[in-house]
């Protein structure tokens, strides 16, 4: 057995080691690393890893309407349902936490979430109001949306974004509320939604 002797001396001080600008380990490895003490000193592979930001998990949605959903109930606020994940390029359900049938979406874990909402409208009438709700709460609205007065009898639309803190099994649903008096309001089947996790917490 061939045995290795250290070309440098033992030594109690900081050994420096001149080089011309690079140091060829031809491959080799550089063990026995002590903790870093100050930015420029070598570390293990486990030590920057520990240093690496916390993994993000994949959750969210990007839906749009199936079908209109017709004739709105005059002043009375309701959940937009039936949704669809499939179809359409780009589309997505991750987990199916959204429930595309009820509309209504639940956090698996706890974070801050985008929510997105463009939704086409079909005779307004006089205003037509967009909220994004947290546990089918009136005081949990988050960014009301109105449009009205002067908006196109036929075809209108309301978008809105916001960032909603969530606890793991919190949801979230879009609500729709309309004032057309004798007139019938629709909600379009181009009407889209998204929320997505943008971090934990």
């Amino acid at each position: 057995m061939t045995s290795w002797v250290s070309p440098f001396p033992i030594r109690s001080t900081p050994l420096a080691l001149e080089t011309n600008g690079e140091l060829d380990m031809e491959s080799e490895k550089i063990i026995n690393l002590a903790t870093p003490s100050v930015g420029t000193d070598a570390v293990t592979k486990a030590y920057a890893d520990g240093l690496s930001s916390p993994s993000i998990p994949a959750v969210g949605f990007s839906v749009d309407k199936d079908g209109n959903k017709n004739n709105l109930t005059n002043n009375l606020k309701v959940t937009i349902d039936l949704w669809r994940s499939v179809g359409a390029t780009g589309l997505f359900n991750i987990n199916n936490d959204f429930n595309e049938t009820t509309g209504v979406f639940t956090a698996p874990v706890n974070g801050y979430y985008q929510c997105n909402a463009n939704i086409r409208i079909q005779q307004a009438g006089s205003w037509v109001k967009l909220y994004f709700t947290v546990n089918g709460s009136a005081s949990s609205e988050f960014g009301e949306m109105i449009i009205g007065n002067g908006v196109s009898s036929d075809y209108d639309h309301i978008s809105g974004s916001c960032i909603v803190k969530l606890a793991s099994g919190e949801t979230m649903e879009l609500e729709i509320l309309s004032n057309h008096g004798a007139s019938t309001t629709d909600v379009a089947t181009t009407s889209q939604w998204s929320m997505f996790l943008i971090n934990t917490s």
